[in-house]
């Protein structure tokens, strides 16, 4: 009788270690899977998941937006002179930016809306992207202050980037809440630096003008 109490003692440890070995297996397995399935995905300008575009070209369109810059530069001759107006930021086409005259000490974009909005992501294409030597050739912006209506600005870095990637969307910090309008003032720059222009089939020198291809908003899905 006490020979089969010790056999069933260890039986029962033996059972206990193979469960616990197989739930442990089964938790490195599977616990991927679980946790991808779970996970919470946060809008980005990649996946702006959960989120509706502004559609800011029909907003223009229809009159219920209006675009300010405190300046813009005049292009050199032999273009048309509303060649980087503030408008376009909002064409869908990166390759046409606004770009602010040299010496325009505020450098502002402001994007006014006829009603209140809740923004809760906006996206830029930093630079002139049509091409990486006219990227490279020109400024690109380093940090801006983004303000709303009724708040002091945040600081939104960005960054400069590669020859594949020109075209990517960067998110602006900004004070989420409604409003009526979004400010972008450029405090710092990336520099441009001397390229080969394959037009030109020539070294030419950097230009002094900042640019901002495309500009996208956000907000919250009412359909979501």
């Amino acid at each position: 009788m006490h020979d089969r109490s010790i056999g069933k003692f260890v039986y029962d440890i033996v059972i206990a270690v193979v469960g616990g070995v197989a739930v442990g297996v089964s938790l490195i397995i599977f616990s991927p899977l679980v946790v991808e399935r779970f996970a919470i995905v946060l809008p980005s300008c990649d996946n702006p998941v959960g989120l509706s575009s502004m559609r800011l070209d029909q907003m223009y369109r229809d009159h219920e937006l209006t675009i300010k810059a405190s300046s813009v530069a005049i292009p050199p001759q032999g273009y048309q002179r509303d060649l980087w107006k503030a408008a376009n930021v909002i064409d869908g086409s990166p390759g046409t930016p606004w770009v602010p005259d040299d010496h325009d000490n505020k450098r502002r974009l402001t994007l006014s809306f006829n009603r209140k909005h809740d923004p809760r992501l906006i996206c830029v294409v930093n630079g002139q992207a049509s091409d990486s030597w006219s990227y490279l050739r020109s400024q690109r912006i380093r940090t801006a202050y983004v303000y709303t209506h009724n708040n002091s600005g945040l600081l939104a870095p960005l960054r400069t980037l590669g020859e594949y990637d020109l075209q990517n969307r960067q998110p602006l910090n900004f004070t989420k809440g409604k409003t009526k309008s979004i400010t972008i003032e450029i405090t710092q720059v990336y520099q441009g630096r001397k390229v080969y222009d394959p037009d030109q089939k020539r070294y030419v020198d950097p230009v002094h003008h900042v640019a901002l291809g495309e500009i996208e908003i956000y907000e919250k899905d009412p359909h979501a």
